[in-house]
């Protein structure tokens, strides 16, 4: 016996064949687990947007519009403390 004939590399190509289709079919089987998960939350999603007395393109402009007043609000406020000043009494114009 030589080298050669020891450092041979032997497959066993029937066990790379079975792994092979048994990878396979848990691939298939884990798309398929995650394909009934995203229709189960999309079918819940669903559900709870047509139970909501409110749809979320009203409550999104209602949340716009309590910002813009918001901002008006502090706006002014800051406008009515320059002229004032901070100890409260009016500023003297020049």
């Amino acid at each position: 016996m030589n080298n050669s004939e020891e450092a041979a590399f032997m497959l066993d190509f029937r066990m790379i064949k079975i792994g092979a289709i048994v990878a396979g079919v848990g691939m298939m089987v884990a798309a398929a687990g995650t394909g009934l998960v995203g229709m189960a939350l999309t079918s819940a999603t669903r559900e709870w947007m047509r139970r909501k007395e409110v749809s979320p393109s009203t409550m999104a402009a209602d949340r716009v519009r309590q910002a813009r007043h918001a901002s008006m609000a502090g706006a002014q406020a800051w406008r009515n403390y320059q002229m004032t000043g901070a100890n409260g009494v009016a500023a003297r114009s020049r």
